[in-house]
């Protein structure tokens, strides 16, 4: 190893706590304020161990009558010394160290992606609770359309507060994720995400029912919809995850996005399919009215109408005649 030498603390993910150039050897690490390098650890002993050569000139970890002494080099097993090498993790009661050269390579830099638009969003931050409005606007004008009784706009109102704070709590949980991995919560970006998510959500069901109602002679309705709310999810858990700060690569950021979005539906859908029973109080199909030009709906000649009715009348006429069964 180079004579310049670099001591570097690690958690538990092997990202580096501190690190702390090796002027002089011998190199002390332990709790006391007397160390070269101070490791805030209860289970690390005031003077723990040393950085040092031997006779022989190699680098040297020597334990210095510590309590929980030395573990690591490639070994599960506690020794007074253990001869340092440039990837070696050693454990120090349950603190972990590395020691380093200059002349370890590191990787390239990962491009910067999305810390443009998060600060723009966390400079504009009132600008963002425009989604306050347009979400209650499209939650209660989604619940009016959609009834067929007399309308409650209490119930709407309540409805629409129901998916504000919804919203305000997975914001917020993200927020949480955030502080904790990048030291800032970036509340305005969840907030923005997920009132798009929202907002995304209730176009799907929306034009999947215009959809149905235009074109109802096409199968896999249901799929599609399915598709594109996965998608949704997708982008939406992606988004969150790069504001977080999670996973360096975006690559990972999707993976891990696409898998919690699959699992999550995934088991949605199973669950409603086994809970469904041959008695239902709603129409399995698209039934609302739709106020339309009719020139959009597809039609039929006035002959091909009266057709179609006698081919049906005969039918019934042939049912009926029919002995019953016994």
């Amino acid at each position: 190893m180079e004579t310049v030498i670099y001591a570097e603390q690690l958690d538990r993910r092997g990202h580096v706590l501190q690190r702390v150039r090796v002027d002089a050897l011998p190199f002390r690490i332990g709790r006391a304020y007397t160390n070269e390098l101070i490791v805030d650890d209860p289970h690390v002993s005031p003077v723990h161990a040393e950085l040092a050569r031997d006779e022989s000139g190699a680098l040297v970890l020597r334990d210095l009558g510590s309590l929980n002494g030395i573990v690591g080099g490639g070994t599960r097993q506690r020794r007074p010394a253990f001869e340092v090498h440039g990837d070696d993790v050693f454990h120090l009661g349950r603190a972990l160290l590395r020691f380093r050269g200059s002349d370890h390579a590191v990787p390239g830099a990962i491009p910067h992606t999305g810390g443009a638009l998060l600060e723009w969003l966390d400079a504009r931050a009132p600008l963002t609770l425009l989604g306050l409005p347009l979400v209650i606007g499209v939650t209660i004008a989604s619940r009016y359309r959609a009834s067929y009784d007399e309308v409650e706009w209490l119930e709407l109102w309540r409805a629409a507060l129901a998916v504000v704070l919804v919203l305000a709590a997975w914001a917020g949980t993200w927020g949480f994720v955030s502080r904790l991995l990048s030291q800032r919560a970036h509340l305005a970006a969840h907030w923005t995400i997920a009132c798009l998510a929202e907002l995304a959500a209730e176009a799907i069901g929306a034009g999947m029912e215009w959809f149905e109602f235009l074109v109802p002679s096409i199968n896999g309705a249901d799929l599609l919809q399915f598709g594109l709310t996965l998608c949704v999810a997708i982008a939406g858990l992606h988004a969150h995850l790069s504001a977080a700060g999670a996973f360096a690569q975006p690559r990972r950021r999707l993976l891990a996005a696409a898998a919690v979005s699959v699992a999550g539906l995934g088991f949605m859908q199973l669950s409603d399919l086994s809970h469904r029973s041959d008695f239902v109080s709603d129409l399995p199909y698209w039934s609302q009215l739709k106020p339309i030009d009719p020139s959009w709906v597809p039609s039929e000649s006035v002959d091909d109408f009266f057709a179609g009715a006698e081919a049906l009348r005969s039918d019934v006429d042939e049912l009926a005649a029919r002995p019953p069964r016994p």
